[in-house]
């Protein structure tokens, strides 16, 4: 995708004014869908189809999550194929669902630093936060490991778009308790109002990722 992350200060360009169209994209509940059939595109279909539209000006394509875990193609290699293919169409953003968690916090950080061409997807974890398991407290450091806190892109037409990704607080109970120990979610809902309030400096392309 041409359009690029900004890092620049917010009060280093004036607002734009009048109207700046832009188109966002969005699939979800992959599950590892590689096989076309009667009910689901396919990994060939789907991936030419979000190649096409990251090629066009103004345009983003987002992944909100449960992508890898579902078909035995896809589970077989933990994810990898699907992950390459999106990274390849230039998937600009992803972030996690429940099911994401399924092969543990290990193989995620190896499917996410995936690279295809030296191009990594970026991906969201706002409100994964540790969590001790011995005293079980949540804590309050957020898991930039697993994802960033945010995100923003600047588009060809200059407007800056701004994203977070969080995962519904209850979802921890449906991942297998072994798998996730160590993390926690915090309320979505306040975590997404707290990034929203907080007037800041947008992180760096490297503490973002190699998002394009």
């Amino acid at each position: 995708c041409s359009c690029t992350p900004s890092n620049d200060n917010h009060d280093d360009k004036k607002p734009l004014t009048g109207i700046h169209p832009i188109s966002i994209f969005g699939i979800n509940d992959f599950h590892g869908a590689i096989n076309e059939n009667y009910k689901e595109a396919g990994i060939a279909n789907i991936g030419t189809f979000i190649k096409q539209k990251t090629s066009q000006p103004n345009t983003l394509f987002i992944d909100q999550g449960d992508t890898w875990q579902g078909s035995f193609e896809s589970n077989y290699n933990h994810g990898q194929i699907v992950q390459d293919v999106f990274a390849y169409a230039n998937m600009n953003l992803r972030t996690l669902g429940n099911h994401d968690f399924d092969w543990n916090l290990d193989v995620l950080k190896e499917i996410q630093s995936r690279k295809y061409n030296g191009y990594s997807i970026p991906t969201l974890a706002s409100n994964v936060y540790d969590f001790d398991w011995d005293t079980k407290q949540k804590g309050t450091t957020q898991q930039s490991e697993l994802g960033q806190e945010y995100a923003t892109f600047t588009v060809e037409n200059g407007l800056k778009i701004g994203f977070v990704g969080v995962i519904d607080e209850s979802c921890i109970t449906s991942i297998a308790t072994q798998l996730v120990k160590s993390i926690s979610f915090s309320n979505s809902t306040e975590k997404a109002k707290e990034i929203q309030r907080e007037d800041r400096t947008p992180p760096s392309k490297k503490e973002r990722g190699e998002a394009r």
